[in-house]
């Protein structure tokens, strides 16, 4: 997947299927899209473009943050699958925002990216202040000649499946309905750096990861997972602690794992995190020796 970023880099694209969305967490809705974009682009013999922004464009016109599912790198690995050919990412400012629906039909997607067919979900809108809504993108099409193609809903459990609702699974403990929404485990990303070495003291040394500050942590408490470390293929099955270690004091969330059966050093190194299960709630312990023995019992569950 060849991945262009606009305005920064020069590209000009012919004869595309494209989709356009945040994609954020690309979860169960997303991936009925894609698939759609796949049977298109197969079916023309033509080549397909997904077309994102960063940052989310909220943050950007509600001058709030967003916290995200997905990182634009965690975004990257969950797109794989789908074997796109191009990614175009979206530098989201007050001037592309200021475009009017028309440029952004006529300039970039058609001029820009040759758009032959547009593939977005029902409730798709865009443009400035949101006003091209999916009526007007087919309105367009007959003029620039382009064809449409609007994807119904996906729904888990009689609600419809989007970010914003995953988010609020996420941040209310509900875990398991969020992965079930997803259709994946829950992806997280980052860079080792130094700890207080107590986990090595217990017995079980831990990586602590720094996470980008907008990605979205589940609650605190423990979490089983699938690890990988650096650019290696090679998977290993892992415990997740997210929290403010309250038996130690702390007070700061942070995310911290052990691997199991792996040896080594690996500061700086990037780890990925496919987090699966949330197997407890994070609880102070009175003791080291309480806490040590509570990590046995949960590793035991996952070997």
């Amino acid at each position: 997947m060849k991945t262009f970023f606009y305005p920064d880099d020069a590209f000009l694209l012919e004869r595309t299927v494209v989709t356009v969305g945040n994609f954020d967490g690309v979860h169960l809705g997303h991936g009925r899209i894609l698939d759609r974009v796949i049977s298109e682009k197969e079916h023309l013999g033509q080549k397909s473009v997904l077309v994102t922004f960063s940052p989310h464009p909220r943050s950007v016109l509600m001058g709030k943050e967003v916290h995200l599912l997905s990182t634009l790198e965690e975004k990257r690995l969950l797109l794989e699958p789908w074997c796109l050919d191009n990614l175009v990412v979206v530098r989201f400012d007050r001037k592309f925002a200021s475009h009017s629906y028309r440029w952004f039909i006529k300039r970039f997607l058609v001029d820009k990216l040759g758009a032959t067919t547009l593939v977005v979900g029902y409730d798709h809108s865009f443009g400035r202040d949101s006003r091209g809504k999916v009526e007007q993108m087919v309105h367009l099409g007959r003029l620039f000649g382009y064809r449409m193609d609007i994807v119904k809903p996906v729904e888990w459990n009689g609600e419809e499946i989007k970010s914003e609702r995953i988010r609020e699974m996420l941040v209310s403990g509900r875990f398991a309905e969020a992965v079930s929404m997803l259709g994946h485990p829950y992806l997280v990303r980052g860079k080792v750096v130094p700890g207080k070495g107590i986990g090595k003291r217990l017995g079980y040394p831990t990586a602590n990861l720094s996470i980008t500050k907008n990605k979205l942590l589940p609650t605190p408490g423990v979490y089983t997972a699938s690890a990988t470390v650096g650019q290696t293929k090679k998977r290993y099955s892992a415990l997740v602690y997210i929290g403010s270690s309250p038996t130690f004091g702390g007070k700061n969330i942070q995310l911290e794992t052990h691997l199991l059966n792996f040896s080594g050093q690996i500061y700086d190194e990037y780890v990925g995190l496919e987090i699966g299960e949330r197997i407890a709630d994070e609880v102070k312990f009175r003791s080291e020796a309480e806490l040590k023995g509570k990590i046995e019992e949960y590793i035991r569950r996952i070997k």
